[in-house]
């Protein structure tokens, strides 16, 4: 599925709404894989239909009435973000590939993270934090989380937080970056399935 995050006006709802209308032909109960912002999508999804498990990879774990960052150790390390460029309608890319691999590459081959960066699209967040998170807690559904330990865009010490107080859960901790499923997409399909039971 493609989330408009193009979209200075989508919220966190439309986003949701996507997701089930690109989930629409599936039938019984979903184990849903929510990866970075994808892991504040499925909670609201876990809402609207049945939901086996939620997998948070490497995710921005929810807060009831405030963002992801709100409390716990830093997200991110600092100053990863800042070779970001902010266009005049409020949207930001990645102007080269170096500055996108130290964020969500790191571990990639040079052919996989050229290729993600090459599908890369312009991110505007405009309308996605304005307003408190929309439920009052996680879906009481089984929870998963799987953190990279080599993670530079959501940081071990973030995720192990957040993992514990906002899911009740112990993270699974693999030595991968932000995006294993270019990475270590074997290491990850294994954990996956044997998550999904």
């Amino acid at each position: 599925m493609d989330l408009p995050i193009e979209d200075g006006t989508a919220t966190l709802d439309t986003y949701a709404t996507v997701a089930l209308n690109a989930m629409s032909h599936t039938r019984g109960k979903a184990v849903l894989v929510g990866h970075s912002l994808g892991a504040m999508i499925m909670p609201l999804i876990a809402t609207q239909r049945p939901i086996h498990a939620m997998v948070f990879l490497c995710g921005l774990v929810p807060k009831s009435g405030g963002g992801p960052w709100d409390d716990g150790p830093p997200m991110e390390v600092p100053g990863i973000f800042d070779a970001t460029v902010t266009h005049a309608d409020g949207s930001t890319t990645w102007p080269t590939l170096d500055a996108a691999r130290a964020a969500f590459y790191s571990d990639c081959s040079v052919e996989d993270a050229t290729w993600a960066f090459g599908n890369l699209r312009p991110y505007n967040s405009a309308s996605l934090f304005d307003k408190p998170y929309p439920l009052l807690d996680v879906p009481p559904i089984k929870r998963v989380s799987i953190v990279g330990t080599l993670d530079r865009t959501v940081t071990l010490l973030w995720s192990r937080h957040v993992a514990a107080t906002r899911l009740g859960v112990t993270p699974i901790e693999l030595p991968v970056a932000h995006s294993p499923f270019l990475s270590r997409p074997d290491l990850l399909a294994d954990v996956l399935i044997d998550q999904a039971t």
